[in-house]
């Protein structure tokens, strides 16, 4: 029995139907689709089960290309929004470095607003920017006080 809802059984390996006149429509009508709780534990477990969707009958999605990056104009805002609350003492020095890595991952880099940037370019601002933090001494302590406390550290 689920702790949450005790009317739905514990989830098993295969979907169950659900009965007729619940909340799917009257009497199971196609109306509404709806999932028992089985099902979409199921759907969770085994994603490429049903529906066509087996991992030789999908295509891989088609990375994004054309994403308009907010650009240099958003990043100059948040770059003051982050000066303020460092002057305002709310951040630490290295919070300033997260968050200024974090604004320029989000902003697309110091591009013009509404340049087309890739998936692809985004991540690879978003990895550059993780692999720069790790190389700090307060990013691998807070690293390692979280991993060991489950607690961040404010250093």
């Amino acid at each position: 029995m689920h702790p949450f809802f005790p009317e739905h059984k514990a989830p098993t390996d295969k979907p169950s139907s659900p009965p007729p006149g619940n909340a799917c429509g009257q009497n199971g009508t196609p109306e509404v689709t709806c999932y028992t709780h089985d099902m979409l534990v199921s759907s969770v477990r085994y994603p490429y089960s049903g529906g066509g969707l087996a991992p030789g009958d999908s295509a891989a999605p088609v990375p994004r290309t054309d994403i308009p990056a907010p650009g240099e104009n958003v990043l100059a805002t948040l770059r003051l929004g982050i000066h303020l609350m460092r002057q305002a003492e709310y951040i630490s020095d290295h919070d300033v470095k997260v968050a200024t890595k974090v604004a320029e991952v989000i902003c697309g880099g110091n591009v013009s607003p509404g340049t087309p940037v890739s998936e692809q370019y985004i991540l690879d601002l978003e990895r550059e920017g993780f692999k720069s933090l790790c190389g700090e001494k307060k990013t691998q302590e807070r690293i390692q006080f979280t991993l060991k406390t489950g607690k961040p550290l404010r250093n």
